[in-house]
């Protein structure tokens, strides 16, 4: 079967409001040129199936007892029609055929997190953002402790299916279940500054959340001086690059932007 698909880079949560279809449905893998409009009907809310069913721990999971239902376009990638048939047969194929493996694989662990964030990834390249962002939804309802997924949605969300409150409220999922993840406050502060510019006032706020949960560490002191020095606040673009300076007195190019701000 012939699919145009770009490789996009894989990036990087939970809103549940979308369409579920049986937990162990039947029938093939599809790989689709166009989008079905009938592929939820007659499914029902995932919000139904969010009950004190799920365990109390560390990171929340599901097992494959208690399983919500599974995402109704699961096996089916929804590729899109303007993609640029520009990838290789022998890269489609692989790609083909590892989306047919990881369907196999859900069938018989559905309640591997990986598996599910892979068929996001999968999805992702044919440029089935629906389908990439049902897939990382599903994998946080069932794994609502992790972070890869959040960390994916917010990137969709982001990027490829404008919303901008939704990737926020993605990222700061990732956050709180992943303080130590820093480059998640990263992607949250550029978001602030480049795009949701109701909210660019926070940009090094959610840089200042990261230094509370990760003190002195030197890439989060760096991100808020080049933030500082690209806004016109040269004083405190100094100040932190001293402070990274400070942990790290071998790094040229650390020295090179206190020297160049001075």
């Amino acid at each position: 079967m012939t699919v145009g698909i770009f490789i996009l880079v894989l990036a990087g949560a939970g809103i549940f409001g979308y369409y579920f279809i049986s937990a162990k449905p039947n029938g093939d893998s599809v790989i689709s040129k166009d989008k079905d409009p009938q592929a939820s009907v007659n499914a029902s809310s995932s919000d139904a199936s969010i009950d004190s069913s799920v365990k109390d721990n560390a990171i929340g999971y599901r097992t494959k007892e208690n399983l919500p239902l599974f995402p109704s376009d699961y096996k089916v990638i929804n590729s899109s029609k303007f993609i640029k048939d520009s990838t290789s047969p022998e890269t489609k194929k692989r790609l083909e055929d590892r989306f047919n493996v990881v369907i196999s694989d859900i069938d018989k662990t559905p309640d591997s997190v990986e598996l599910w964030v892979s068929l996001g990834n999968i999805k992702k390249s044919f440029e089935d953002y629906e389908g990439a962002r049902n897939a990382w939804e599903y994998a946080s309802l069932i794994r609502p402790g992790g972070a890869t997924s959040y960390v994916n949605l917010g990137d969709l969300y982001w990027h490829f299916l404008p919303n901008y409150p939704k990737a926020e409220f993605n990222y700061k999922k990732a956050i709180e279940n992943s303080p130590q993840s820093i480059g998640i406050y990263k992607d949250l502060s550029d978001m602030y500054r480049y795009d949701y510019k109701e909210k660019s006032q926070m940009a090094d706020d959610i840089l200042f959340d990261g230094l509370s949960q990760n003190p002195n560490n030197v890439s989060i002191l760096i991100w808020l001086a080049g933030y500082y020095r690209d806004t016109g606040n040269k004083t405190k673009a100094i100040e932190y690059f001293e402070k990274a300076f400070k942990i790290e007195p071998d790094n040229a190019a650390i020295k090179r932007e206190i020297e160049d701000l001075k």
